[in-house]
């Protein structure tokens, strides 16, 4: 992954995936996970969301990865009051608050040692974020990451017009076409975001038995 990019979207906080409030797609639709609490949610490319504090909240442990040491700095910092600890493992720099774990690395470099407790899946930002051409490596790489059976929410994005920068529009057939063969995709909503052009979607995928 290009870190220095990252980093560089850090610094002029361009990525709306980084938003200061918790995603209300996100409270409206975690309910159709069915996860149980205490259970572990993964979150990739993850930033420095809210939406992580919202899900600990809840009752979850949580794991989110990004390359970004400014994004888990930045995250670090908006809760100064909770003691925070430090581990290096497996070129991951972990940072423990609470009931949040926040691998600082990249996240083509996680194993299946490291979601070993995983049992579900949060993804707001991290399909959004890649160019389409590495988007498949993405999937691919998931499916890998997941035990059958693991459910995933995921808010996607379709713009009428090209972008250059992220998020990045992700149609419906290309969601067919990335994640079909290892899960079951459900459309749990499509709705309008009052920009012109602008659709925001949110699926719900189950890992299927072993294929990848």
């Amino acid at each position: 992954m290009d870190k220095a990019f990252w980093d560089q979207a850090w610094q002029i906080k361009r990525l709306n995936a980084y938003q200061p409030m918790t995603h209300p797609l996100l409270m409206s639709f975690w309910p159709r996970v069915q996860a149980q609490p205490q259970t572990w949610v993964f979150v990739p490319f993850c930033g420095s969301s809210q939406d992580m504090r919202w899900l600990a909240a809840q009752g979850f442990r949580v794991l989110g990865v990004d390359v970004s040491e400014l994004a888990q700095q930045d995250f670090v910092a908006k809760d100064p009051h909770n003691t925070v600890n430090y581990l290096y493992e497996d070129g991951f720099k972990i940072a423990y608050q609470q009931q949040i774990s926040f691998y600082c690395g990249d996240f083509f470099h996680l194993h299946t040692k490291h979601l070993q407790g995983i049992n579900s899946v949060y993804d707001a930002a991290a399909l959004a974020a890649l160019p389409e051409a590495r988007r498949q490596r993405y999937s691919v790489h998931l499916a890998h990451l997941l035990k059958p059976g693991t459910r995933m929410l995921m808010l996607a994005h379709e713009f009428t017009q090209k972008r250059i920068t992220p998020p990045f529009s992700v149609e419906g057939s290309e969601m067919q076409r990335l994640f079909g063969c290892n899960f079951h995709i459900e459309c749990l909503y499509q709705g309008s975001t009052g920009k012109t052009g602008h659709r925001e979607m949110v699926y719900l995928l189950t890992r299927k038995g072993c294929q990848i």
